[in-house]
């Protein structure tokens, strides 16, 4: 880090993401970067306060010169310029007379600065023809960062047309989301798992059942909720639970349970309920489904 960032008071980590939040989507500017967040624009982050962005404005003006070149590490400013190439390479899309329709199309859906419903909708109605390119979209990391172009909020969009395209060829890149991101993707990937219906289901069930037990095996369970009335699913869970290589596997077979507890299938609950007479299923696992159960 620069020697003369010893002498700002910059030393939280928040400083400096508001500092690379603003070099790469609002020029450097920090006029430019707080009209947005007075209007409450689409990429404002929850944890930048807008008094601190005024005072690191004021601190720059007394200062006379650039915080970033003063502030940011070498790492910082790396990625700043990753991002900025990226915005650079979505917006040349809109100079090149010979770029494809679905490259503009995926450019439109992740540099909306609204609710992206008429890119979305661009992008559903062109079925399977749009896939690849939706793919590749939840498939780059860099998307899910709030500092490169979208704000990280462009894979959620994604997911969510792939999940009305219902093209199985989103299944395992679908999948292989899982646990990777917060809730609000968690929940978009299952739903969109679901809307593809049976042939994710089999894929589903595959992974649920696998040995030895993994990450995939939880992961399959997160997305079978979404299927919790579904027979076919409801006896491999069951199954699954009756089996003592399962339960030490605490996770997981939580997992299950949950499935079960969840299901409006009585002999199933049923199912699960007489487990708590097993003398030999774990404890932790009994007062998982007491919890459950009772929630419900």
């Amino acid at each position: 880090m620069n020697e003369n960032s010893d002498l700002l008071p910059l030393s939280d980590a928040i400083d400096h993401q508001i500092l690379m939040h603003r070099d790469t989507h609002f020029g450097g500017n920090f006029s430019i970067m707080l009209d947005y967040y007075q209007h409450g624009g689409r990429g404002a982050q929850d944890e930048f306060d807008l008094k601190r962005i005024e005072e690191l404005k004021k601190i720059e003006g007394s200062l006379g010169t650039d915080l970033s070149s003063l502030v940011l590490d070498e790492i910082e400013k790396l990625e700043v310029e990753s991002a900025k190439k990226m915005y650079s390479a979505l917006k040349s899309t809109y100079e090149n007379p010979q770029a494809l329709e679905m490259v503009r199309l995926i450019a439109d859906l992740i540099l909306s600065e609204e609710e992206p419903k008429k890119e979305m909708a661009s992008l559903i109605a062109k079925k399977a023809s749009a896939v690849p390119s939706l793919i590749e979209l939840i498939s780059t990391d860099e998307l899910y960062l709030p500092l490169f172009p979208g704000y990280g909020l462009a894979p959620l969009f994604a997911i969510e047309c792939l999940g009305k395209i219902q093209d199985e060829r989103a299944i395992t890149p679908l999948f292989q989301r899982l646990g990777k991101d917060d809730f609000f993707f968690e929940e978009a990937l299952c739903k969109a798992l679901h809307q593809i219906g049976e042939k994710a289901k089999q894929f589903l069930l595959k992974a649920l059942e696998q040995f030895p037990l993994s990450s995939e095996n939880e992961c399959a369970a997160i997305a079978l909720l979404s299927f919790k009335e579904d027979r076919d699913v409801l006896s491999a869970v069951l199954s699954l639970l009756q089996n003592p290589r399962v339960w030490q596997t605490t996770t997981f077979a939580f997992y299950l349970i949950l499935i079960l507890a969840e299901t409006a299938d009585k002999s199933k609950k049923e199912a699960l309920l007489s487990l708590l007479n097993n003398p030999s299923f774990p404890p932790e696992l009994k007062q998982e489904i007491r919890l459950s159960v009772k929630k419900i």
